[in-house]
């Protein structure tokens, strides 16, 4: 009976521990999710380093509740980018995932998002389809906000699609709820949607009418993005009534606006408004610059309509002007970008038909792989069926023999193992003893190396400009620029043997930690202005030994320089997180890829970087994943055991 107590207290202890390590694991996944999402439109680099911590510690604790949170996140990242067909994947995969959960919230998030990717691409009837479904879930029927919302988004895609009637009967549902709620947002957008309808069916008093209304709301709400949107709504739809003193007003409350929210999209397009409304009253000088101010944002920002825009008026202007010289040459640069717009789209339109291709054929090659699977699994059957009758024909009579014989040889064959155990064990041990000291000495040797290179090169180059230095004065006029050159050299040189030094060495890092080390060496990486490079690495437990750490440094260097040298990404991101399980390391960038064979083959020599990475992830116990094309870049997995 005691021991039956005793059983039950450490029962009820051990489901006590495990409720509150749950507890605990869902509390960090909760403060990621309000993490991501609090920067999801504001910060995507921000938001995807959080929801892929997030998605590293769902996996590992399989809570496919927050899997699910990640997909439906992650497709809105990478929609923002414009990888519109990765998005309708990882939204898709959202929408399973929180259907096998029965979690109503996330599949509707899911399925509204997926919709607003088929309205981008035109794909309007999917769109709605998707829309109506969700309306006549009894979840958002319950849910009045949720139900004004999805009404709003299934005539924005009405609107669209040029419907104008059927989506002026959702919008004029969805205003009637949202102000029932009392729900300011909400009623702001409904009543920005039915301006534009209004817009489209050329009633232009009645959408300044609905713009007013909802600017007022905006600048009572303090929602600085609505009141920008209805400021140039108000400043377009007077302009096409031919109120260009109104239009003017409205475009400098609206370039006011978009200073204040430090959207210079917003403040180049209210420039290029307001040189079109001076234009057409005529008042030519103040046209001109206008679009010029315009312009220069938008070549600052790479902005190919405008800068296509602003060229063309430019152009126009100019020949107005009869200042035919810089009207010839703005409509050389309007030739030059509109022919860059033509042939990107070409370009990108003849991925989306090579795609569709790839895409049926790889369906007709699997349905063709599926039926010889088929047809060799009732070959497989049909063998299985005639072994198994011989069998047991012959089992009867040797049974007893093979038991026998299986029973001496499990015997042997088990001392066998546990000789052969504890002497590959012996052999592990000191493998690894001799590995660790052979890292150390490396690390010892490179070390060594930098405070050669600094004691001895670094000297010389100092010498060798102080001595140059001596001679300034003597130096004729005719070969200054040259000595200046020189001297430039010398800089340069010494700025690049620093580089490789604090390569080479490793003092940082023994004596700041790994995070103060990697943040040195992006920040190296980012004044290239390559790639610009983010970096979480979280506080290390002292379960991270020190070769552990020495590694995830270099591994860390390897991954980063390769990005910069070979990558052509605009954006990069690495994080070093530890749980109870280990450490993860994630990397990630938005470049051409890593090709298969160099993944496939770590021994291949054209990858010597890889098979660095490789070779260091094995040496610490490591796992790494590879997932990687040259559409979505490159993402990196190591998962480091410190039990």
């Amino acid at each position: 009976m005691k021991t039956i107590f005793f059983l039950c207290i450490l029962l009820l202890s051990s489901s006590s521990l495990i409720h509150a390590q749950n507890k605990l694991v869902d509390n960090q996944l909760n403060q990621l999710k309000k993490l991501s999402l609090s920067t999801l439109f504001s910060n995507n680099v921000e938001s995807e380093m959080a929801v892929n911590k997030l998605f590293l510690l769902a996996k590992k604790h399989k809570k496919k509740k927050y899997i699910a949170f990640y997909y439906n996140t992650k497709g809105i990242i990478v929609n923002n980018r414009g990888q519109f067909d990765s998005s309708i994947v990882l939204f898709k995969k959202s929408i399973d995932l929180s259907s096998e959960l029965k979690d109503s919230n996330e599949l509707i998030q899911a399925k509204n998002n997926l919709a607003g990717v088929y309205d981008i691409q035109s794909n309007f009837v999917e769109a709605i389809k998707i829309y109506l479904e969700i309306l006549s879930y009894p979840y958002t029927i319950n849910d009045s906000k949720l139900y004004a919302q999805t009404l709003h988004n299934t005539a924005l895609t009405y609107t669209d699609k040029g419907d104008l009637n059927k989506a002026l009967v959702f919008e004029n549902k969805a205003l009637k709820i949202y102000k029932n709620i009392k729900d300011k947002s909400g009623e702001i957008s409904v009543l920005l949607g039915l301006s534009s309808i209004y817009v489209n069916l050329g009633d232009f008093k009645k959408a300044i009418e609905y713009n007013e209304t909802s600017l007022r709301l905006a600048r009572q709400t303090k929602n600085k993005r609505f009141e920008l949107t209805n400021l140039i709504d108000l400043g377009a739809n007077n302009f096409d009534l031919g109120n260009y003193k109104k239009a003017i007003y409205y475009f400098k409350s609206a370039e006011k606006c978009a200073h204040e929210n430090k959207d210079e999209y917003s403040v180049a397009l209210n420039l290029n408004n307001l040189g079109s409304c001076y234009a057409l009253m005529q008042v030519n000088k103040k046209s001109i610059s206008y679009f010029e101010q315009s312009l220069a944002i938008a070549y600052k920002v790479k902005i190919n309509d405008l800068i296509e825009t602003n060229c063309s008026n430019l152009a126009e202007m100019y020949e107005i002007e009869k200042n035919y010289k810089k009207a010839i040459a703005y409509t050389k640069e309007y030739i030059k970008i509109h022919e860059e717009i033509i042939n990107q789209q070409t370009q990108k339109d003849f991925i989306e038909i090579n795609k569709k291709y790839e895409s049926e054929k790889k369906q007709k090659k699997i349905l063709e792989l599926k039926n010889k699977i088929k047809e060799k699994q009732k070959d497989k059957e049909i063998l299985e069926n005639k072994i198994q009758k011989r069998n047991a024909v012959i089992a009867g009579t040797l049974i007893g023999a093979i038991l026998l014989i299986t029973s001496l040889i499990l015997f042997f064959h088990r001392r066998k193992l546990i000789l052969a155990n504890a002497h590959q064990k012996e052999i592990n041990e000191q493998r690894e003893l001799t590995t660790t000291e052979i890292v150390q000495a490396l690390e010892k040797e490179q070390s060594r190396i930098a405070k050669d290179l600094h004691d001895s090169i670094g000297t010389f180059l100092s010498t060798l400009k102080i001595n140059l230095q001596l001679y300034e004065d003597a130096v004729p006029t005719a070969q200054q620029k040259s000595y200046q050159n020189t001297l430039n050299l010398i800089d340069k040189i010494s700025f690049e043997l620093r580089n490789i030094m604090k390569n080479l060495s490793h003092d940082t890092l023994q004596d700041h930690g790994l995070g103060k080390a990697i943040e040195e060496f992006t920040g190296r990486l980012n004044d290239l202005k390559i790639t610009e490079i983010k970096q979480y690495i979280s506080d290390l437990s002292p379960k991270a030994t020190e070769h552990i750490q020495h590694n995830l440094y270099r591994i860390s260097q390897e991954l980063l320089s390769n990005c910069i040298k070979h990558a052509k990404a605009k954006y990069a991101s690495i994080q070093i997180i530890e749980d109870e399980n280990g450490i993860s390391l994630v990397y990630e960038d938005d470049g051409i890829g890593i090709l298969p064979s160099l993944i496939d083959n770590r021994n291949a020599s054209q990858s010597m970087g890889l098979k660095n990475i490789f070779n260091r992830v094995e040496f610490i116990r490591g796992v790494i994943q590879i997932d990687s094309n040259p559409k979505s870049g490159t993402t990196i997995i190591i998962e480091i055991p410190t039990k």
